[in-house]
């Protein structure tokens, strides 16, 4: 059986700001939060995933192979869930779908095409 993954896609926001910006310090900032929680978050992704993402220097970090296709595949997932989430949004205010309409008879054809017209 497949293995199910509980990774938020928070984390996964978390590990692209780090893996674009090569730095905690800065990646921290640019997420609005403080160095350490964000470390954690990525640990923690490190040891959901049990591979090394990052390897870490002193003032900086560089992706591991594994972080690099990690990378690469946040960037598509992240993408592809906001627009999800985008569609959904305008469904629910009534922005887009489908309608589907069946007229029987001729009569009742021409009270709604009027209507019909005005649909985008």
């Amino acid at each position: 059986m497949e293995r199910v993954y509980r990774t938020d896609l928070k984390l996964l926001r978390y590990f692209l700001a780090v893996a674009e910006e090569l730095h905690f310090g800065r990646a921290a900032a640019r997420l609005n939060m403080s160095q350490p929680p964000l470390s954690i978050h990525i640990k923690e992704l490190e040891n959901q995933l049990g591979t090394q993402l990052f390897i870490r220097h002193s003032r900086s970090v560089v992706l591991t192979h594994a972080g690099k296709i990690l990378m690469e595949e946040s960037r598509r997932l992240l993408v592809n869930a906001n627009n999800v989430l985008a569609r959904v949004e305008q469904i629910g205010r009534g922005e887009a779908g489908r309608i589907e309409l069946g007229v029987v008879g001729t009569a009742m054809w021409g009270r709604m095409r009027p209507g019909y017209a005005a649909i985008p």
